[in-house]
């Protein structure tokens, strides 16, 4: 949890454009929520506007946070194919993704409030027309020219079509994007280094690959190493045939400008 939690302040603050619109909008969600509140209160009229409002914002932290996702895994994807070894694909590929997926959680943590405020606020305000309706045909309403507080059946349909109907898809948009899968093996660093290093000595770059993997065995010990990539003695042998096939280096002649 503290993972996601760090995840995703670095994408509220560091996030670029999105993660900055993300942010505004979910503390403007805050606040409407708690007018909605406020609102059912002390003015029940407006509490269905006011909740209303909540909801549309709740469905563009939403919806929004499930965009990032998916221009996230595109980015990834993209990242992906300018790369040669497997595991470096597979790496870049898990990564991106991973990160991709708190966008999407985000807009669901930061849209409950005003979802949970807006729906709270429609739904309270459709409960009293129709207790008012019902007090009506019982002859306990007031008639004459009292106006009712709750708001009419056509504004019922308007803050439905507006803002109910957005909300319920943005969220489930969400949920999809937070809940789709994650591709590649959910490793460390050093797990992943330890898997190029072998990609690279098998595709034949002993050069950067040796040196890597020697470090990795080095940081690792040899057992854990074989955890990760089985068969350590034939990367072994492949750079101990690249050593034996390297000419040793010539010694410098001697200086001989001191000499008379």
């Amino acid at each position: 949890m503290a993972r996601v939690g760090g995840a995703l302040g670095d994408f509220l603050w560091r996030g670029g454009v999105l993660g900055q619109v993300i942010l505004v909008l979910a503390v403007a969600g805050i606040l409407l929520a708690f007018a909605s509140g406020i609102a059912l209160v002390a003015w029940k009229r407006a509490a269905w506007y006011v909740g209303t409002a909540a909801l549309l914002v709740a469905s563009a932290v939403m919806g929004l946070g499930a965009l990032g996702t998916f221009l996230g895994r595109s980015r990834a994807d993209n990242a992906a194919r300018a790369e040669d070894l497997a595991p470096r694909i597979e790496r870049v590929r898990h990564e991106g993704y991973t990160e991709a997926r708190v966008a999407s959680l985000g807009g669901l943590l930061l849209g409950t409030a005003p979802l949970i405020g807006g729906a709270a606020a429609v739904l309270a305000q459709g409960g009293a027309r129709r207790e008012r309706r019902r007090l009506l045909k019982a002859g306990e309403g007031t008639r004459g020219g009292t106006t009712s507080s709750a708001a009419s059946p056509a504004a019922a349909r308007r803050s439905v079509l507006l803002g109910g109907a957005p909300a319920v898809i943005a969220a489930v948009l969400a949920v999809l994007a937070a809940r789709a899968e994650i591709p590649g093996r959910d490793l460390d660093k050093v797990a992943w280094e330890v898997l190029e290093h072998e990609a690279q000595i098998r595709a034949g770059r002993l050069e950067e690959g040796c040196a890597g993997f020697a470090r990795d065995l080095r940081s690792l010990g040899r057992a854990e190493a074989e955890l990760i990539v089985p068969g350590v003695d034939s990367l072994e042998r492949a750079c101990a045939g690249r050593l034996a096939d390297t000419p040793p280096s010539r010694p410098a002649a001697p200086s001989t400008s001191g000499e008379r």
